[in-house]
């Protein structure tokens, strides 16, 4: 499959780490570091990109040191055998696996140690374990680090939501389990798996906000006026306990909100619509672009991985999925405020105002996909600021903190410990220069793991499209021409409803952006992940 024989694969493991120190050394350490940095510059050779003389000559060594051609499928060959991990793709040694090792997962200074560590926040933690309270997640979801409630009031909508409180137990950044999260950053999220950044006893069992247990939380609490502005002076943080009443799913809340307004979750339903419409009225800027489900699961029948990619409920569609986003949205919010008005260094997250095009460019896109494709591209990355809030434009806010993942993201964690150091009246754990420093280091780790999960992704969309032209090589798709790439050379976004993604596909018809197109894939190569689309089914 990969070009490369049993006896040269077992001489490329022999010399593995031969290789890997000396073309390491070819290159400049700071820059690329070890083993897994040197299989980026292979990804880079393979993926036809421009190569600095010093990676040139890294990828010259590791082809000549393992004796094979410069083949793409022996370089593939080499990447896979010597610097991956996976089975299937390029998964870079010394990314964190879903072994914790025994110093984190078993005993001493462990989850065990966690476990038995006094609540620093017992004083003052609130205790809400008589409130209905609900959760709203996927079927699949096993990490539950939200809760919600509600409730009507004469001065508004009372909403309080509630985040899993990992902090419970670590107390302080030093401690091995912080330490573990720190360098893993994030939970990463692959088709046929994720890799969480916590052990799965503590992050799924300890810290998941679970039916019907007691669960330490960090609740951010508002009331909600008809207009969708926020009575300031109802803003509050707080430690809490909570007991989730019921676990819903997304499709439950829809069945819900379609039969009954009398409940709770419709309560909840009001509130995000306030909300959605307040932020809208403040500019908040909406894109409205489906999303598609790409998994991986292991068929026993046929001994082989099967790849299902599909379309999904999108937010436009689903009432339940915008509820929850408003809900994460407005917490967001809250902390700002309040760390604001605490002065509080913390990973503020803004977004300045883009360029927007005028409306009579507007006018010549069709409303729908693809006037939210062509906004996309007008959008700017957002910003991360720890002394004070900033305007995050495409939110419609005057600040925001991501706090309502702590069990999945660690930035989320450094919030919390900030604020509730700040709650209890001692100095926060990080000044703004510290914080700077920690959330830097987070933020570059975790856009390299965004790669990655974007690598992998291809992969298996390649797999998928390969098996498919295996079965029906000439399988028709059904598209919307959201835009020209380079209309000069045909070459056009194109959104694939079957399967609610976009490709890049070569058109050679004449057609107008937003008309339907029927696409073909012409070339699918999981090695180098690419595949290929165009209007045109090319006979090969």
């Amino acid at each position: 499959m990969f070009g490369v024989s049993r006896r040269q694969a077992s001489s490329i493991l022999q010399a593995c780490e031969k290789r890997i120190r000396y073309c390491s050394s070819m290159v400049n350490a700071s820059e690329w570091g070890d083993g897994d940095h040197v299989s980026a510059v292979l990804e880079k050779y393979l993926d036809g990109d421009i190569l600095s003389a010093e990676e040139r000559r890294c990828v010259d060594h590791v082809i000549q040191g393992h004796g094979v051609s410069y083949h793409p499928n022996d370089v593939a060959g080499v990447l896979k055998s010597v610097y991956t991990t996976r089975d299937d793709v390029g998964f870079p040694k010394g990314l964190h696996s879903m072994d914790f090792g025994q110093h984190v997962n078993v005993s001493g200074p462990g989850v065990d140690d966690a476990l038995a560590r006094h609540d620093i926040d017992t004083d003052h933690r609130i205790n809400l374990l008589d409130m209905e309270t609900i959760t709203i997640d996927d079927a699949s979801t096993v990490e539950i680090d939200d809760a919600l409630s509600a409730r009507e009031t004469e001065r508004g909508i009372e909403v309080f939501v509630h985040i899993a409180d990992p902090t419970r137990w670590l107390h302080m950044p030093d401690h091995v389990l912080a330490v573990e999260a720190r360098q893993r950053t994030r939970t990463v999220y692959l088709p046929d798996g994720k890799i969480p950044m916590f052990p799965w006893r503590f992050g799924t069992d300890v810290c998941s906000l679970r039916e019907d247990a007691l669960s330490p939380a960090l609740t951010m609490h508002c009331c909600i006026r008809e207009d969708g502005s926020i009575i300031e002076d109802s803003m509050d943080v707080f430690p809490s306990n909570v007991s989730s009443n019921k676990r819903l799913t997304y499709d439950m809340v829809d069945r819900i909100l379609l039969e009954d307004n009398n409940t709770m979750v419709s309560v909840l339903h009001r509130a995000a619509e306030r909300r959605e419409r307040r932020r809208g009225q403040d500019g908040a800027q909406t894109l409205h672009i489906p999303e598609s489900s790409l998994s991986v699961s292991y068929n026993e029948d046929k001994k082989e991985k099967e790849v299902t990619l599909a379309r999904v409920s999108n937010d436009i569609a689903s009432a339940s999925r915008r509820l929850v986003s408003e809900m994460m949205i407005l917490a967001g919010d809250i902390v700002a405020r309040v760390g604001s008005s605490l002065s509080l260094p913390l990973p503020y997250r803004g977004q300045e105002m883009p360029v927007r095009p005028s409306n009579e460019e507007l006018e010549q896109i069709p409303e729908g996909i693809c006037r939210s494709y062509y906004m996309r591209k007008f959008m700017l990355s957002s910003l991360t600021r720890v002394s004070h809030p900033i305007h995050h434009t495409g939110l419609g806010l005057p600040g925001y903190v991501q706090a309502t993942s702590p069990i999945r993201r660690y930035g989320d964690m450094l919030a919390h410990w900030q604020i509730k150091s700040a709650l209890r009246g001692d100095r926060p754990l990080y000044d703004a220069e510290s914080l700077q420093t920690v959330v830097d280091e987070v933020q570059k780790t975790s856009k390299r793991i965004a790669v990655l999960e974007r690598s992998v992704d291809d992969y298996w969309m390649a797999v998928y499209f390969q098996r498919h032209r295996e079965q029906n090589p000439h399988h028709p798709w059904s598209g919307i021409l959201l835009n020209w790439i380079r209309q000069e050379y045909g070459l056009a976004a194109v959104y694939v409803d079957d399967i609610g993604r976009e490709v890049t596909c070569r058109v050679h018809m004449p057609t107008m952006i937003g008309q339907p197109v029927t696409v073909y894939c012409t070339h699918a190569d999981p090695l180098s992940r690419h595949v290929v689309f165009s209007d045109v089914m090319l006979h090969t």
